[in-house]
């Protein structure tokens, strides 16, 4: 798998990504690779060049399948969590949000299982917050560094995640702590000495310039976590917490991406990295949207059009995707979806 694949859309979308499957040759494995990726990265493209190499098939379409699994397992997720501490109708709301994604239509090479990852740590700490106890804190760090072993962009959620956490629940701190203690210390003793190589070698930001985009995903998501500063409810600590860690991840991305990372690429010469928290930030949105139209008035009025803004903008961005991703086929499947072939 030592090629460069493209796949999809070079024109018409550009501002929005483009669909593409793998960017860099297959690494060794569980080497860093690109001087920005944790060695998991290597392993997800090994685990694809030697599947398809089993299988007699191609790597891209192993990565497909990687991408189908873990969307559809991070959609089972949020579902879960939603139903769990918001409600059945909650759960459905997250669920149909993050089922119909436009991220869902392009699994790049390891963003599909890396943002599973990123949800699952993501929650573990809402949950450690939550109700504490060792079990959780052990949970909450193996998430946690399993996440940062695939990419290293959790970071900018985790860190301002946490410190909001153990700002609001006093009682939570040391257990916070912990974790986050625990996940650092492994993560920094398992990347030895590759992590501070890649550094070395030239890590930082270069001279080219990029610019301010959330890349596929429908930007309108992030308009509900604002409610946060509005919305009242028993675990409003919580969901604060993850509407502060959400936009810090946002404001950090959105400062990479006017600069040049180690490997060569413009912050986001793909337009993939909000992928990454796309479930949680429907989570979060859904959870602020639940609690201001339960606490009636104003606030209520206020939900209501920030849900039909945000389910028409996503169900017109994945109908618009899909209807490019339909422009790019061709045979049999494109005259299947013309009506005017019907006849």
């Amino acid at each position: 798998m030592h090629f460069t694949t493209w796949v999809g859309l070079r024109n018409g979308l550009i501002d929005r990504g483009i669909l593409e499957l793998l960017q860099h040759e297959t690494p060794d494995f569980g080497s860093w690779s690109g001087r920005v990726h944790p060695p998991l990265y290597s392993v997800v493209l090994w685990a694809a060049d030697t599947l398809a190499r089993s299988w007699g098939t191609s790597p891209e379409r192993v990565l497909f399948m990687q991408g189908a699994f873990s969307h559809v397992a991070a959609v089972a997720v949020v579902g879960c969590v939603a139903w769990r501490w918001l409600g059945p109708w909650p759960a459905v709301a997250a669920a149909w949000l993050l089922g119909f994604g436009t991220e869902s239509m392009r699994p790049f090479e390891h963003y599909p299982i890396s943002a599973l990852a990123t949800t699952v740590g993501g929650v573990a700490l809402l949950a450690l917050a939550r109700v504490g106890g060792r079990g959780a804190m052990a949970g909450t760090a193996c998430a946690g560094f399993v996440a940062l072993w695939l990419h290293l962009s959790p970071w900018f959620l985790f860190g301002p995640l946490l410190m909001t956490l153990a700002w609001l629940h006093p009682e939570r701190r040391r257990t916070l702590i912990g974790a986050a203690l625990a996940v650092f210390v492994v993560f920094m003793a398992t990347t030895y000495p590759g992590f501070y190589r890649q550094l070395m070698d030239g890590g930082g930001l270069g001279g080219e310039r990029g610019t301010w985009t959330f890349g596929w995903m429908n930007g309108w998501l992030y308009l509900p976590l604002l409610l946060w500063a509005a919305a009242r409810g028993p675990d409003q600590g919580v969901w604060r917490a993850l509407a502060v860690g959400l936009v810090g991840y946002a404001l950090a991305t959105f400062g990479l991406q006017l600069g040049q990372l180690a490997d060569g690429q413009p912050y986001p010469s793909s337009l993939h990295y909000f992928a990454l928290v796309e479930p949680l930030v429907v989570l979060g949105g859904v959870a602020a949207l639940s609690a201001c139209a339960r606490s009636g008035g104003r606030r209520r009025q206020i939900a209501i059009a920030m849900t039909l803004v945000v389910v028409a903008t996503q169900a017109w961005r994945w109908v618009d995707g899909m209807t490019w991703l339909w422009r790019q086929q061709r045979g049999m499947w494109t005259q299947a979806i013309q009506p005017w072939n019907w006849l």
